[in-house]
């Protein structure tokens, strides 16, 4: 059982090798090994390696280097025996694969895109100098939380009926604050989704959004209770907000301009 499973492990690291058919070589790329004709690559190889060894391949004593190759031709063995039987074909199995190709593939293609953003030491404290020059507020709210907006806007129909927001957010919110009226305490800008700290700054003191607040985790319906002047929290302690507000930002720039070129039919 202990080989059964250290192999299945060793599969999970290499599941993509039968969706990408084996793989893949150029005619000038080292092959270090062939299993029924299929070569294993010396760059197959060296990526397995630092996988599996977490470490670069040039550093392995013989032993070590023998036991990878010899991973990589049981798996080389069984990725053929599965597409021999043709259990790779299976629905279940195609499903997986396309799953876990486009994780990777979006994962290495947005590393790609933004790449070249700038998250340096002093575009960090740029950033952190433009935020100490205005002026710095912090919040207090409370939020109910939903999965569609079809809810939110009936939520928010409710309260511009009257209806009391604490008692909408015990019943309709989805988020562990619900039990507390959707209550949030007061918190700072950088702390939150950036699109929830922009619905924020823009309301008054005691309203409620009108329109459904879209964010990664749901809809929401937001109550601004008080607002207060904060003083800014020195830059080593914001440091890491600062830089994923700068990711974020980009990201979604990124994935907007896609949009804006795509065709996108939702059936």
């Amino acid at each position: 059982m202990k080989i059964l499973r250290q192999l299945i492990t060793l599969l999970t690291l290499c599941t993509l090798s039968s969706f990408a058919n084996s793989n893949p070589q150029t005619p000038l790329q080292k092959v270090v090994a062939t299993v029924n004709g299929d070569a294993i690559s010396q760059p197959y190889f060296d990526r397995y390696a630092a996988e599996r060894l977490a470490q670069h391949a040039n550093s392995f004593d013989d032993s070590q280097r023998d036991t990878i190759l010899n991973e990589l031709i049981n798996i080389q063995l069984v990725i053929q025996e599965a597409n021999n039987t043709g259990f790779s074909k299976l629905p279940d199995v195609q499903t997986e694969l396309q799953f876990l190709h486009n994780k990777l593939l979006t994962k290495m293609m947005l590393k790609q895109a933004l790449g070249d953003l700038d998250v340096s030491e002093a575009k960090l404290k740029q950033v952190y100098q433009q935020k100490k020059k205005a002026t710095y507020y912090k919040y207090k709210a409370r939020h109910i939380l939903l999965n569609t907006e079809k809810d939110a806007i009936s939520v928010i129909q409710k309260l511009k009926a009257g209806q009391n927001f604490s008692t909408l957010a015990g019943k309709y919110s989805l988020g562990t604050s619900g039990k507390q009226g959707g209550n949030l305490g007061w918190f700072t800008p950088e702390s939150m989704d950036a699109t929830f700290t922009n619905a924020v700054i823009q309301m008054r003191k005691g309203s409620f959004t009108t329109t459904p607040v879209h964010t990664q985790i749901g809809w929401h319906v937001i109550l601004l209770e008080d607002i207060q002047k904060a003083k800014m929290a020195p830059f080593n302690s914001m440091r890491a907000s600062i830089e994923k507000g700068l990711r974020e930002q980009a990201l979604k720039q990124y994935l907007t301009r896609l949009k804006q070129r795509a065709k996108i039919q939702i059936t």
